[in-house]
């Protein structure tokens, strides 16, 4: 992606399962990604420009990637 392209992926996931986000950019931290659970709840990244990001997740539902 270049300039203020933005993508927008969703995932289903089960309870307990872990997912790894792995962001590249140059220059480094120049992109950011937010996460929001079911229902569209925030999980607490709020465009987060960190390039890695591990946890489990909470519920088996889907998630979305932005």
């Amino acid at each position: 992606m270049r300039g203020s392209e933005e993508a927008e992926y969703v995932l289903a996931a089960k309870k307990g399962q872990r997912l790894i986000i792995k962001l590249t950019s140059v220059p480094l931290k120049s992109s950011c990604f937010d996460l929001k659970g079911p229902d569209q709840v925030q999980m607490g990244l709020d465009y987060d420009c960190n390039s890695d990001y591990s946890k489990p997740l909470p519920a088996t539902d889907d998630y979305f990637i932005s």
